[in-house]
């Protein structure tokens, strides 16, 4: 039981519960939109599925970026993707 206890206050030290339902809220309400406007315009269903899955697949990427300094976070990209 210690154990879960630690490492729950440690998500809740380190905000990534916040940033979580931050990050889901904002993934649902742009694809709410997006929904909408795939419809109107008549684009296949799929597409919304890829951005989805994408999406999805950023999840670790946001729990990472929120854990770090801005500035170490934006170094790190930068020699991550070759960026000037």
């Amino acid at each position: 039981m210690d154990k879960k206890r630690t490492f729950f206050s440690e998500l809740m030290r380190r905000r990534v519960v916040k940033v979580l339902l931050g990050y889901v809220a904002v993934i649902w309400l742009l694809f709410e939109g997006l929904s909408t406007l795939f419809q109107v315009f008549e684009f296949p269903g799929y597409n919304l599925q890829i951005y989805l899955i994408v999406a999805i697949f950023l999840i670790p990427v946001v729990g990472w970026l929120s854990d770090q300094d801005t500035a170490q976070a934006r170094k790190q990209l930068q020699a991550l993707f070759d960026l000037p």
